[in-house]
């Protein structure tokens, strides 16, 4: 079995989604409160944006 390396960006990013996604199931019910979805998905937004730059820092090109 192979190791695979991943990086502290790549797991915000994962829970970052994970937890957007959590916000948006509770829409159309009681609990939904729409500035912690927009909070969580602009935290989702950013966290794509610092595994990107850390992809392109790292390949080589």
């Amino acid at each position: 079995m192979t190791e695979t390396h991943v990086s502290e960006a790549a797991k915000r990013y994962v829970e970052a989604g994970r937890i957007a996604a959590a916000e948006a199931r509770k829409a159309g019910t009681p609990e939904y409160d729409h500035r912690a979805h927009d909070r969580a998905v602009e935290h989702e937004r950013r966290a794509a944006e610092a595994l990107a730059a850390e992809q392109a820092s790292t390949t080589p090109g």
